[in-house]
């Protein structure tokens, strides 16, 4: 039984002309490994991802066209952001896409980046005589921040 299961999308970040992975799931996946928690892991990826953050984690990939993208612009000052998402999946991740031998985690960390790329309704709902037994002392965490961000008809956040 895994201690952690980590659900939302990773990203493919640009700044200054450098594409690192990003996303809450990738540093939470880097915690977990830090603490020496057996964690799985749950996103969605396009063929350019890099997912050797993931190193150490059982890892399913939600094969997408493309990685969600992130492209990050400051300003020369530093006291101002821009934030463009470049690149959508246009998935979204629900407990349906969790493999069963990760869904009895102990805890459940869902980590959205957009407001439709997770379905965290989904992980409340348990069927079944078995799935609800063993999920009756399941913690679920959220890491909110993508259902408190709106996208633009150009991708602005």
């Amino acid at each position: 039984r895994p201690d952690l299961l980590i659900v939302g999308n990773i990203t493919v970040d640009l700044v200054d002309g450098t594409t690192p992975t990003g996303g809450a799931v990738s540093y939470a996946a880097v915690v977990a490994k830090a603490l020496k928690a057996r964690s799985c892991v749950v996103t969605v990826a396009g063929p350019e991802a890099d997912l050797d953050v993931f190193d150490g984690s059982r890892l399913w990939v939600i094969r997408a066209n493309e990685t969600l993208t992130f492209e990050h612009t400051y300003t020369w000052w530093g006291h101002s952001r821009k934030l463009r998402v470049t690149a959508n999946p246009n998935i979204t991740i629900s407990r349906s896409h969790i493999p069963a031998q990760c869904r009895w985690a102990r805890v459940v960390l869902l980590g959205p980046l957009t407001l439709h790329d997770l379905d965290a309704a989904s992980f409340t709902q348990y069927t079944g005589f078995w799935d609800r037994l063993l999920n009756a002392n399941q913690h679920i965490g959220l890491m909110a921040q993508g259902f408190q961000r709106a996208l633009g008809s150009r991708g602005e956040v």
